[in-house]
């Protein structure tokens, strides 16, 4: 009978445990992206608004519920560039700022389809989906999470170039 021989295991887990994962940014960048494409309808009715008030009538216009899009809009337009360019650099303070600006132009395309009397108009409807995805995706947990984790580099160097020949 042959004698079965055991050989001593190295200490540990065999394979070695797998580092944790990070985070993926899909939902990060997707509020990124859908509020980069908020703030160019953001544009377009701020334009609206400006020729509405030097083609219309004027300055005397700015009376009451037509004074909520003029200020309202820029103020969203900013936070969404500024929430924009925050979440593309990793900050906690961008999916917040974006989910504001989104949730500023979902409250006015709310007050333009109660106030025309439920007149769905597409342009109305563009903002209105654009506004509750970026809402929806920048309060999503794994944006936070993205925001919240710092990118991981490989534990070894760069491999050394070769050295110059003479």
């Amino acid at each position: 009978m042959t004698a079965v021989t055991y050989y001593p295991q190295p200490p540990g887990a065999w394979p070695p445990p797998m580092p944790p994962r990070s985070p993926s940014g899909g939902a990060a960048v997707t509020a990124g992206v859908f509020a980069l494409l908020l703030l160019v309808y953001c544009g377009y009715n701020i334009y609206m608004q400006v020729w509405w008030l030097l083609e219309g009538c004027g300055i005397a216009c700015l009376v009451g519920i037509h004074m909520i899009p003029v200020v309202v809009l820029p103020l969203a337009a900013l936070l969404l560039l500024i929430g924009a360019i925050v979440i593309f650099a990793r900050a906690v303070a961008g999916p917040i700022l974006t989910a504001i600006g989104a949730f500023l132009l979902l409250a006015l395309q709310l007050m333009y389809l109660i106030l025309s009397g439920f007149y769905l108009h597409v342009l109305t409807l563009v903002g209105l989906v654009l506004a509750l995805v970026t809402l929806v995706m920048s309060l999503l947990p794994p944006t936070f999470a993205w925001t919240r984790s710092k990118p991981r580099f490989p534990a070894y160097p760069a491999p050394m170039p070769y050295p110059p020949r003479y």
